[in-house]
């Protein structure tokens, strides 16, 4: 292999893949309700549709897109129906972009949701 290591079974991602379907297809329907409820609320996100979350996955490996306001329920809910099927988010290899020029977003943020503030760095 010219790079990464050999991880086993050459059907492991596969395997993955079905209990990700498990844990991602519960997991997607609970933010999509969250996010159905804040548009009845009138509370429309900054991209008019209360920033519904995204879900990209190819076999094993998924990257999200998840406004911050559902970002920690997104985790606590992802462990929740993942630890069943022994599923859980990697501190490891779990990355949460919060900011895209190097400086942290949770000072100026502060100023209009301290509670979000709060909920932000419980998902770090």
């Amino acid at each position: 292999m010219p790079e990464g290591v050999n991880q086993g079974c050459p059907l492991s991602s596969r395997f993955a893949t079905l209990v990700l379907l498990r844990v991602l297809r519960p997991l997607n329907s609970l933010m999509q309700e969250r996010a159905s409820d804040r548009l009845l609320r009138v509370q429309h996100g900054n991209d008019g549709h209360e920033s519904i979350i995204h879900i990209f996955g190819y076999l094993d490996d998924v990257t999200t897109l998840v406004p911050l306001r559902g970002l920690l329920f997104f985790c606590q809910s992802f462990n929740e129906i993942g630890a069943p099927l022994g599923c859980f988010l990697n501190p490891g290899k779990t990355s949460i972009l919060t900011s895209t020029n190097g400086q942290s977003i949770l000072q100026d943020l502060a100023e209009y949701d301290d509670e979000l503030v709060e909920e932000v760095l419980m998902a770090l």
